[in-house]
């Protein structure tokens, strides 16, 4: 190699260097990209000597403990990813710190309300329950939001949220025990006789996700977004110290159909794609009155006609001098499924509605005279003048 090559192999630093310099006349190999470890090509002896040597590490004999050992290897196994189990903290009551704490209900439009459940205690199923009581008849769909992720969470209160929609009595899921099972149904009254949209996606927690794998089969349901992760499962929590649990996935609660409900997915009917950066915002809203904001871009001034013939921006001075608020896009899902509720109203292609709950005046109230009943057929209109009834002398 000529020494002027040499020379600047040794000024040249080694981020500029693509690979060796080839003497003149001689080809340029392009160089192998160097492959990393094989980790499922070590030995598991070879491993655990390895271990006893970084304990041993004549450099720094205390930068490694056995403890600080042990935690990074759960560590690991848990970001691996394949096992399901998750490490969370637990706040004074023994909720995860990381949930969204009340449940998100509000007004989505003229004819469709909006609900994002929170923490599943009974404190909150009666808040979205009081809710959806309240709805007034022009409200014809709820658009329940199961998209918030959050740690596992037990099955039992996802049969509370479930009964609300359902009929009562309706079997939902049964958990296996060592005992026997343990079985789950709607023993509440149903508060919600009407149309009913799901938004879900890979971030549906178990419960829900279980919630929702029980509704999509109920009638005029319908479910918007992405497929879910398939693990509704229950969780058995083990206690770490300090706050902290370890939840490994167990038992598959079994749906009232016999299927197992461990690794089926809800496909949902209308797909859209996620997206984790706009749906958090919406997430992490706790107002009821900032939903609607949320769901339409701010409106850009535009310049008129003046403006365009003088070749300024009369409102420029003014913008500089206080920029307007940067705009916040909408979540993608919950935009495209108001547009559609929108759309429908408007062209008026929503399906019938689901049956009514009856009411004890109209259980209590005797029939109007000369009301056809509901057993009994309506007479058909007569089709000919031949099978006209004769009018009365007096009206003739």
């Amino acid at each position: 190699m000529p020494v002027f090559h040499r020379l600047l192999c040794f000024l040249l630093p080694a981020a500029f260097l693509t690979g060796p310099v080839a003497a003149a006349g001689e080809s340029s190999a392009p160089a192998k990209p160097v492959a990393g470890p094989d980790w499922d090509a070590l030995r598991a002896d070879t491993v655990q000597k390895s271990f006893q040597l970084l304990l041993r590490s004549p450099a720094d004999p205390g930068a490694l403990s056995q403890e600080a050992l042990n935690r990074a290897a759960l560590r690991g196994i848990l970001e691996h990813g394949q096992t399901g189990a998750s490490v969370v903290l637990l706040d004074t009551a023994g909720w995860e710190t990381t949930l969204p704490g009340t449940p998100l209900c509000a007004a989505l439009s003229q004819t469709s309300v909006y609900v994002r459940p929170g923490r599943l205690i009974p404190d909150h199923i009666t808040v979205i329950r009081r809710f959806l009581t309240d709805q007034p008849p022009e409200i014809k769909t709820l658009v329940l939001d199961l998209r918030a992720p959050s740690p596992p969470q037990p099955l039992a209160p996802a049969a509370e949220l479930t009964g609300l929609l359902v009929p009562e009595n309706t079997r939902l899921f049964d958990i296996p025990s060592s005992g026997g099972k343990v079985s789950f149904s709607a023993h509440g009254p149903r508060c919600w006789y009407r149309r009913l949209w799901l938004l879900v996606d890979g971030d549906t927690p178990n419960d829900l996700e279980l919630a929702a794998l029980i509704l999509s089969r109920q009638p005029d349901v319908r479910t918007i977004g992405s497929p879910t992760a398939g693990k509704a499962v229950e969780f058995a929590e083990i206690p770490l110290g300090t706050g902290h649990v370890l939840r490994v996935p167990g038992t598959s609660p079994v749906l009232a159909d016999g299927t197992q409900a461990a690794g089926q997915s809800v496909k949902p009917s209308f797909g859209i794609g996620p997206d984790a950066a706009l749906k958090q915002p919406l997430m992490a809203l706790t107002d009821p009155a900032g939903l609607l904001p949320a769901l339409r871009e701010t409106d850009r001034p535009h310049l008129n006609e003046a403006a365009l013939m003088a070749g300024t921006d009369p409102e420029l001075p003014g913008r500089l001098a206080a920029p307007p608020p940067p705009a916040v896009l909408p979540d993608p899902v919950l935009q495209q499924t108001q547009d559609m509720l929108e759309t429908a109203a408007f062209l008026r292609l929503d399906p019938e509605e689901a049956p009514k709950a009856p009411t004890a005046a109209d259980q209590s109230l005797p029939p109007s005279p000369g009301a056809a009943s509901a057993s009994e057929p309506v007479p058909p209109a007569p089709s000919s003048a031949a099978e006209t009834p004769e009018k009365p002398d007096a009206l003739k």
